[in-house]
């Protein structure tokens, strides 16, 4: 009998050197985490005395989004509203360009001490001048005094740059495109896109859609904590049509979708 130990070894060695074990895919590591059921002055951001900085970091660095939750009992699906604005592949949705941060803002002129101050300036666009609706002063436009070297760094800071190495404070906004988030910022929102300082509570406020009529209470630094905690309220309205149609079936009296929007009706 031939001995069957090299060639069994031989071919053991094929097969082992030409077989590989299949790699596995990487799978992310993903960590959620979800705060609920406290007052927004729990975490340390909003609170003196607190210290939450982990939560701090997720409130201020985090993704924001958006859910719509619908009792089981009504018995529908809500899907969120088609974007009335952008750009998109689909030959028979027609949207509109964005509102861009000078679109909102460049009728405002330069901020003043005195309150409240007078329009100086006529609305450049529908959207201004829909904003202006039921307002004859401009509230809350009050400027923020800089040093001297901060003026420097903000005088050759470019649109669309960030000051410091933070997420959305002391970012310059570029006057073409829309702006980002507005977030609470602690009296550090973003930087005006043609002027060396930062945008004032009201500036804010016109990022957000929020009209010009409503006067925000407390300090700047309490107004600035409404804004940021705030949802734009065209957003809002446009969320708000959806809901109504799609869950109770209501048909509102002035709709916000990508056929109908009020400031087509607004004359400058």
């Amino acid at each position: 009998m031939r001995p069957l130990f090299l060639p069994t070894l031989i071919l053991w060695l094929l097969i082992s050197g030409c077989s590989k074990t299949p790699e596995l895919p990487v799978r992310p590591n993903l960590l959620v985490i979800i705060t609920d059921d406290q007052r927004n002055d729990m975490l340390g951001l909003e609170n003196p005395i607190l210290q939450t900085p982990v939560m701090d970091r997720l409130a201020t660095e985090g993704t924001r989004f958006v859910m719509v939750g619908v009792d089981s009992r009504i018995g529908k699906t809500f899907r969120f509203p088609a974007p009335p604005s952008g750009s998109s592949t689909d030959l028979f949705l027609s949207q509109e360009p964005y509102w861009t941060s000078s679109d909102a803002l460049s009728d405002l002129g330069e901020p003043l001490l005195d309150e409240p101050q007078a329009y100086t300036l006529p609305p450049a666009n529908a959207l201004q001048a829909f904003l202006r609706i039921g307002s004859n002063k401009i509230h809350n436009h009050t400027p923020t005094k800089h040093s001297e070297e901060t003026l420097a760094k903000l005088k050759v800071q470019k649109p669309g740059t960030g000051l410091y190495n933070w997420n959305h404070s002391w970012f310059k906004l570029d006057p073409e495109l829309p702006s980002r988030t507005v977030k609470m910022n602690n009296r550090a929102p973003a930087v005006h896109y043609s002027q060396p300082r930062l945008i004032t509570p009201r500036e804010c406020a016109r990022l957000q859609t929020i009209p010009d009529r409503v006067v925000l209470a407390g300090n700047k630094t309490h107004q600035l904590k409404q804004i940021g905690n705030a949802v734009p309220s065209i957003m809002a309205a446009h969320l708000a049509t959806s809901i109504a149609l799609q869950c109770f079936d209501v048909r509102v009296e002035i709709p916000w979708n990508t056929e109908t929007s009020p400031l087509e009706s607004v004359a400058l």
